[in-house]
């Protein structure tokens, strides 16, 4: 018994980590990293000072910062960035559509 109830509380702190892993773009995590994101699509667009529409479809507020240039001026992701994460609120878990559409 206390064997299964480590492997739940395992997986449950896994899959918060991945939660958070797939909820930002590209670019967001390397700023998160204190990197800029390498990709030749986003770099491509960054200088036009636009997000890139591949990685980028839904830009969040983050996103549109890290491709001006900028570093993004709400409360709540100054925070997460100090933290070194980013901001779950604006930067929510993207949804897997083509699962959603075999349903």
């Amino acid at each position: 018994m206390k064997l299964f109830k480590t492997l739940i509380v395992a997986a449950f702190a896994c899959s918060l980590l991945a939660g958070s892993a797939l909820a930002e773009s590209c670019c967001v995590k390397a700023k998160v990293a204190g990197k800029t994101c390498e990709h030749k699509c986003c770099v491509a667009a960054h200088k036009d000072g636009k997000t890139c529409e591949k990685c980028q479809a839904d830009a969040t507020c983050c996103d549109k910062a890290v491709a001006a240039g900028k570093t993004c001026e709400h409360k709540c992701c100054a925070a997460a960035l100090k933290d070194g994460k980013a901001c779950e609120k604006c930067n929510p878990e993207k949804k897997d559509t083509k699962k959603e559409e075999k349903k």
